[in-house]
């Protein structure tokens, strides 16, 4: 008998409280706008790269458009390190070390674009 109420008393303790098993998001464009922070983040980045490299954005942007196209991505991690006309710029210099500022520029633009939808924080 006691093992019975002690039951229905969990029972009744569940059914009082929400239940939230799977919360399902999908953050591009529905919590932030993705395209605002991708565009800060990219041509910060691709600033940086031309300054560094003293390429043009005729050469840069057709390579950087390949790598994207082939990784069916434009949020590709490896993008520098696979852009062959960035290679000579850096010299004896590890690629990634070399356009290491563009990296963190890279960083630091989609940190300061960042921000959720005001209606999306209510929640």
């Amino acid at each position: 008998m006691a093992f019975d109420i002690a039951v229905r008393k969990a029972v009744i303790m569940v059914q009082s409280k929400p239940v939230r098993s799977v919360l399902i998001c999908d953050v591009d464009n529905t919590l932030f706008d993705w395209v605002h922070v991708w565009h800060a983040a990219f041509s910060s980045m691709l600033d940086e790269l031309l300054r560094l490299s003293g390429l043009d954005e005729a050469t840069l942007l057709p390579e950087i458009r390949a790598v994207h196209q082939r990784a069916g991505t434009s949020e590709y991690a490896f993008l520098i390190g696979e852009i062959e006309a960035l290679r000579p710029a850096a010299g004896d210099t590890a690629v990634l070390d070399f356009y290491a500022p563009a990296i963190e520029a890279y960083r630091a633009a989609r940190q300061q674009a960042l921000a959720f939808y005001p209606a999306s924080s209510k929640h």
